[in-house]
């Protein structure tokens, strides 16, 4: 019998750290997720002008921590599940950039000096 109460106590002690661990992580992630938005999708290079895609890493993995909670059947704030409808778009997006990005840096890598701008 104390062995269950036992089990129970932690039990309902590692549903609450869980909750509270999930409710800061919400709030982490609604306070940088929106201004992560605002950034241009694409940097070019001053001194070569070469450009690279500016999608931030910290989306990527917000995406898929996302991804997981659904799967876990854990709840996830509304602001999160906003930007997790549109995960489809920003892969797609990403995807299209690189491969404009790529064809946009090979054309620089083989232009001749004389038609370097």
């Amino acid at each position: 019998k104390e062995v269950i109460k036992v089990q129970k106590v932690i039990t309902s002690l590692l549903t609450d750290f869980e909750a509270q661990k999930i409710q800061e992580w919400g709030l982490e992630i609604e306070s940088t997720s929106s201004a992560k938005l605002d950034l241009p999708l694409l940097r070019r290079s001053e001194d070569n002008r070469r450009l690279a895609t500016n999608f931030d890493p910290a989306l990527v993995r917000l995406l898929r921590e996302v991804k997981y909670f659904l799967i876990l059947g854990l709840e996830v704030p509304e602001s999160v599940m906003k930007i997790f409808s549109s995960a489809d778009a920003f892969r797609s997006w990403n995807g299209s950039l690189d491969l404009i990005v790529n064809m946009n840096n090979s054309v620089l890598n083989n232009l001749l000096p004389v038609e370097k701008p």
